[in-house]
């Protein structure tokens, strides 16, 4: 089978994450301290302080969905939403009321296309944007 893992490292993020669906692996810091992580556990690198946390995930599948072209966010804060969907459909969104940034939503876009994910958001604040 071999291992299957997810990694976020983005240039404008502080910390590389890493979630181990299945298999092994193991991060060596330049420090030479070795971090091994096991299927179901997330690795965060801080790049500011150089230190890792592994914790166990609960909701693994969640967060490999993306594999299927399915997005699902749980409770996340509206800016995260944005981000990921910038990044995901290769589009800038332009946010005119800030006030929406204290929406936290939870979506399964499954395979919509970005008018449909869109019109999502539109049906979850009453018709804005």
């Amino acid at each position: 089978m071999g291992t299957s893992f997810n990694v976020q490292d983005y240039p404008e993020n502080k910390d590389i994450v890493v979630c181990l669906d299945e298999g092994n692996i193991n991060l060596t810091l330049p420090t030479e301290k070795k971090y091994p992580v096991q299927p179901g556990e997330r690795l965060v690198y801080n790049k500011d302080n150089q230190q890792c946390t592994i914790s166990k995930m609960n909701d693994m599948q969640r967060l490999s969905m993306w594999k299927q072209n399915v997005i699902v966010f749980k409770d996340t804060p509206l800016p995260e939403v944005i981000k990921v969907l910038n990044r995901w459909y290769n589009v800038e969104f332009k946010v005119e009321d800030e006030n929406v940034f204290e929406v936290c939503l939870y979506i399964d876009f499954g395979q919509y296309i970005i008018r449909e994910s869109i019109n999502g958001f539109r049906e979850n604040r009453s018709g804005e944007v």
